[in-house]
């Protein structure tokens, strides 16, 4: 038999992953021990409670959660000597002091029964449009110095007028999800990734959507692709296949016919060309415009080709 039990749905977005450890378990000693508590994320239909950095907080994802849903909020900011002090939904940072934190949260009845179950957990569907969008306004020119980020923390930053970016050191292997979002840097965050190499923007885009499943949707099984410029694949063991697919892609070419000629599942191709597309390395065409495969292939063209891929596997080392 199954009890019901109190359940709070709790995201914190922002921090340092430090930090947001510190406060994850401060919070889960000065909640009663009944309590089941969800680290979830903003993406959470049945999310109840949001902590959020106060540079994020204007954020258009975080202004549009908190007009839709109806949570509490409290905003996190580092101040000199209110450590741990609430006053008008902020939270000062750090929480030297949990009192203020302990009656906050026990100021209303924020929690719900939920019964004992396997469950799914249910997402907030966000459409491919709006998803796609995002990554543009990373790539803008129109843009000054931004801020990339998502749930996790910050991923980068960003100059979009000359397509540089600068990786955070957390972040070099990081895949990212549909919290992914932008907002204005002041020189201030720039200084902060001084110390660090610069790196091209729309390559190293390309390698973070092709590692993010979130992002493999902006294309369809029956387009057509010309890739005009050659991703620069991170991941060794995916290396050979994007290689192919870049020469395949570069002719103009069928995902389907590709996926085909290639051994490759659609699902995999359709993961190369949605983040080709979504920063700008190349564009969706008619059919009439595909050049891969020659229609009449001689046998000194095939000759041709597999002499090209013999060459990429050797420097490739494959």
């Amino acid at each position: 038999m199954h009890f019901a039990q109190q359940s709070l749905n709790i995201a914190i977005f922002g921090l340092s992953l430090k930090v947001l450890s510190e406060i994850k378990l401060v919070i889960e000693n000065l909640l009663p021990k009944d309590t089941l508590i969800n680290w979830t994320n903003i993406a959470d239909p049945k999310l109840q409670v949001l902590m959020v950095n106060d540079m994020f907080f204007d954020a258009p994802s975080i202004q549009k959660l908190i007009k839709n849903q109806n949570i509490r909020l409290l905003r996190l900011i580092t101040h000199a000597t209110k450590h741990g002090k609430i006053e008008d939904n902020i939270l000062y940072l750090p929480l030297s002091d949990t009192n203020s934190l302990k009656n906050w949260l026990s100021e209303e009845p924020i929690t719900t029964e939920v019964q004992s179950s396997n469950s799914a957990h249910i997402q907030t569907e966000i459409s491919s449009q709006d998803l796609y969008m995002i990554v543009q306004e990373v790539l803008n020119p129109e843009n000054g110095n931004i801020q990339v980020f998502d749930q996790h923390g910050i991923l980068a930053m960003v100059d979009p007028r000359n397509q540089w970016v600068w990786v955070s050191r957390d972040k070099i292997t990081h895949k990212t999800d549909d919290s992914l979002n932008t907002v204005y840097a002041t020189m201030n965050d720039r200084h902060a990734f001084n110390d660090i190499q610069r790196q091209d923007l729309k390559n190293w885009l390309w390698n973070l959507l092709w590692r993010s499943p979130t992002f493999h949707h902006f294309v369809k099984a029956q387009d057509c692709f010309y890739l005009k410029q050659w991703p620069q694949p991170e991941s060794k063991q995916d290396r050979y296949d994007i290689m192919r697919m870049s020469a395949c892609f570069a002719q103009g070419a069928n995902i389907i016919t590709v996926a085909e000629r290639l051994g490759l599942s659609v699902d995999r191709v359709i993961q190369f060309v949605s983040s080709a597309r979504a920063v700008g390395m190349g564009t969706i065409i008619h059919k009439n415009q595909v050049k891969y495969p020659a229609q009449q292939a001689s046998s000194e063209d095939s000759g041709l080709m597999k002499k090209f891929f013999g060459k990429l596997r050797r420097r490739l080392g494959l």
